[in-house]
């Protein structure tokens, strides 16, 4: 089906670019989402899905970024975190400043 060289360039294209699944399929033409899915989690830089929490400093440093116009994705990336967070934290900062982005638990 597909050779190790598209597998590489599909998942190094998602966690490198941090590009969405669909993105990725989008851009390249293949493969299916679910099987880029499949590769993915198969990558040893698959960390899961799971809810990890981030430091205020980090949180601020990233949405300082954002705002000052650095891509989402690079941003991102930096942060080991997905643009949508940074998006999230950088509405947050800009409408509530440094408590908007305090754990909602702690604060």
């Amino acid at each position: 089906m597909f050779s190790m060289e598209d597998r590489r360039r599909a998942v190094d294209l998602y966690f490198t670019e941090g590009m969405t699944i669909r993105k990725v399929v989008a851009e390249l033409g293949y493969p299916s989402e679910g099987a880029l899915v499949k590769w993915v989690r198969e990558d040893p830089r698959y960390t899961g899905a799971c809810r990890r929490s981030y430091t205020l400093e980090c949180k601020t440093n990233a949405a300082r970024r954002a705002l000052g116009g650095e891509p989402l994705a690079r941003v991102a990336r930096d942060a080991g975190c997905t643009p949508t967070s940074v998006y999230q934290w950088m509405r947050r900062y800009r409408s509530e400043g440094i408590l908007g982005l305090m754990n909602r638990r702690n604060a």
